[in-house]
Parts: C-alpha cells; structure tokens; sequence
C-alpha cells in the first residue's frame, strides 16, 4: 500500500532495497522524536529563563506531555530500529554466504569513531559511541532461538534499568552514564575551544566500564533484542498476520503509559511535599512507573505507525519521511550542529531565551526544513554523505567504486 511520493522523488526511493520503506519512516518518525527532546531538554535553556519564578501554566503542562510521551521513548525506538536493521544485515550476509561479524565489527567501530567525534567536537550527549559499545553485546546473542531473545531483551531492557537505579539510589551513586549538562555560565557565553574542552571532560567522565555505563549500554542492548525479535517473527514484514493485535495492544501501551506516566510525575511531587514517606518500596514504584511509562509510550508510537501507515491519507504524509529516515546519521548530526549554534554562546547565544511552545514550533520548523532537504538531497545522491562516508570507510577495498559515491544523477 505504498503510495508514490510527493515531491517528485519516488523513483529513487522506491527502487528495489532490502530496507522496508516503513523501517525508514520509522526512522525518519523516530529522527523527529528525538531531536525534539533534544532540542528542549539539552540545548535550549528553556526552563531557566524565568530564574526564581513559577514556570507558566502552558509550558508546564506542555513539559508534562512532553515528558510522558517523548522522553526517551525515541531512543528505545532508534534502538529498536538499530536492532532491527541488525537482522536485515545479517540475512543479507547469509543470503550472499557471506562473513557478517568482522564486517559488523568494523561497522561498529567506525560508528565510535562518528560518535566520539560528535561528542568532542559538536554535543556531549552523543548516543552513536553508546550504540557502538551496546551492539557488541548482539555477537554475543544474536544465534539465541526466538523465544529466548525475546526473554534475555525483557530481562535487559524492563529489568536492568530498574535494578541499576535502584542500586544506585541505595548506594548514594554521584556518577552517571550519560553526562550531557555543561553547566549555565558555559553555555551562555563559551568559546568554540572552550566548549571542546567541555565536551572532552563531560565524555570522558562517561566511563565505559562505571556501573552505570554497562547497565545503559546493557539497556540499549535490549532494545536492540526486541529488534532482531521483531525481524524473526516478521511483525513489520508481514503486517496482515498481525493486524487484529496492533489496535488492542496500541490502546493496551497507550493506557499503562498514561498510567505510568501520570505516577512517575506524581509521586515525586508527593516525596518532595512530604505526603509520602521516602520508604524503598516508594522508590521501587517511581522507578516501576517510570519504566511502565517508557515501554507503554514505546509500544504506543510503534504500533499506531503501523496503523496510519495502512491508511490512504496518512500513508501519503508518512512517505514523505523515508528520505529523512534514509539520512538518520547525517541528520542526527546536523540537528546537534543546529541546536549548538542557534543556543550555545559560541552560535547564536539564545540559551534560555525562548518559552517551551517557541522551542517546540522551531523545531517543528527545522525539522521540516530537514525534510525538504532530505527530499533534495536524495533526488540527486544515492545516499546521504555521512551515510556514505560510513560505507566507505568500512569497505576493505583500496578504492572506493564511482557507483559507490554519491553522484549527480542524471
């Protein structure tokens, strides 16, 4: 039920590929998610801009949506996407009777190479070098049978998160997995050198082997799981022999991430006041709801893709997202270039400045403008730069074939 793109570039998209047009509007849907977290929960300063009083009423409610249907909820989707894209590698590589481990290793090392290089020199809360460490843990597992894969992703993507920042929490642990944070004063007014020098401190810190790194990286890896259980039981690819389950299941995530969600910004509210004792079992429950609220939402935004993307109307708006999902490296990157100089004191300087609907309606802007882009780039290029460059530098051969660089086509 694919229909022919809108702007004038369905011939390019729509030639043979291994890739399902879905998993790259899935991508391109996930692109958007994930920039928009980014762009109001790290770049822009939104919440400091009325220091010492009361955030208003509409950017607090919109913080709480955000909260309950955004917040890392896209991540768990990229790394669904990324273990997904995992299994269409690996059947490629089997069809051909080809090795797929050392090439997947090199892939991987390259992707720490793109990501140290965009945690040091852009934005220090880069994922790609994460992503790079979580899929060594897939050689290790990815020949499990079905079921068992479906168990050990449970394990690692519901159960490790919860058991790490419980531990952390009884253990009083400072250190954290993720620093993206640099600090107000360096923010507003920092040097372009200076801001390496943040960025290079902020990611070091980051240490691979701390407890709180593996258990991220480990929850990665689950997400990652749920994937390649995704590609085994063909949930995307055979989408008819499922379809009598995407409606309940889409309103099952939506109810227990609502739930969830409304708990987890309830009950510290209520630590805070005083209402609620700060006991162990009230820290198990926020943490409980807090993860019931990501699978729930997570589940949620996967299976009401599916549905629109069966619907005529909806199908052709979706569309136009598979350029974009096709350049999710290239993107992802340019989006942290975007939100470091329109914010950061070496760019623009508009750290703080603007509400959280401002910010939301600019990056609905810039995405779309990233679409448009992508549209323009693919009717011309193979595939995007960053994209090739990443084949490219996997690739064994000495040179690198002229049907292998992106060219204007003619």
């Amino acid at each position: 039920m694919i229909t022919a793109l809108q702007m004038g570039d369905s011939n390019r998209l729509e030639q043979s590929s291994s890739r399902l047009l879905f998993v790259d509007v899935l991508r391109g849907y996930a692109l958007f998610g994930v920039f928009l977290v980014r762009m109001v929960e790290y770049f822009s300063g939104w919440d400091v801009r009325e220091t010492g009083a009361q955030l208003s009423n509409t950017d607090q409610l919109l913080h709480y949506f955000l909260l309950i249907f955004f917040n890392n909820k896209f991540r768990a989707l990229f790394s669904f996407l990324f273990g997904l894209g995992f299994y269409f590698q690996l059947r490629k590589y089997e069809e051909k009777g080809e090795a797929f481990q050392a090439n997947f290793i090199k892939r991987l090392l390259v992707l720490m190479i793109f990501g140290l290089a965009h945690a040091y020199f852009i934005w220090a809360g880069d994922i790609l070098h994460w992503y790079a460490l979580a899929g060594l843990v897939l050689l290790f597992l990815y020949r499990l049978n079905t079921k068992a894969i479906f168990i050990v992703a449970v394990f690692l993507s519901v159960v490790v998160p919860n058991l790490s920042e419980l531990l952390q929490s009884v253990f009083a642990s400072s250190s954290a997995g993720h620093t993206t944070h640099l600090g107000a004063t360096l923010l507003q007014d920092p040097s372009y050198v200076e801001m390496i020098k943040a960025n290079v401190t902020s990611t070091n810190q980051s240490s691979f082997l701390s407890f709180s790194a593996i258990s991220f990286a480990l929850t990665i890896s689950g997400y990652f799981l749920l994937g390649i259980w995704a590609g085994r039981v063909q949930l995307l690819t055979q989408i008819e022999k499922y379809r009598p389950y995407f409606v309940p299941v889409c309103l099952s995530g939506l109810g227990v991430g609502l739930l969830g969600g409304l708990l987890s910004i309830v009950i510290p509210v209520l630590l805070e006041a005083g209402v609620l004792p700060p006991k162990g079992f009230i820290l198990l429950l926020s943490l409980v709801t807090a993860q019931a609220n990501m699978i729930g939402i997570f589940i949620f935004h996967l299976c009401l893709l599916v549905i629109l993307f069966n619907k005529t109307w909806f199908n052709r708006k979706l569309t136009l997202l598979i350029p974009a999902g096709r350049m999710t490296l290239t993107n992802y990157i340019l989006q942290s270039v975007m939100g470091v100089s329109i914010f950061y004191g070496f760019g623009l300087g508009y750290w703080g400045r603007f509400s959280l609907p401002v910010v939301v309606a600019l990056t609905g802007v810039l995405f779309a403008i990233q679409v448009w882009c992508s549209h323009w780039w693919m009717q011309r290029f193979g595939q995007g730069p960053l994209e090739w460059l990443w084949r490219a530098m996997v690739s064994t051969r000495i040179g690198v074939s002229s049907r292998e660089v992106p060219s204007k086509t003619t």
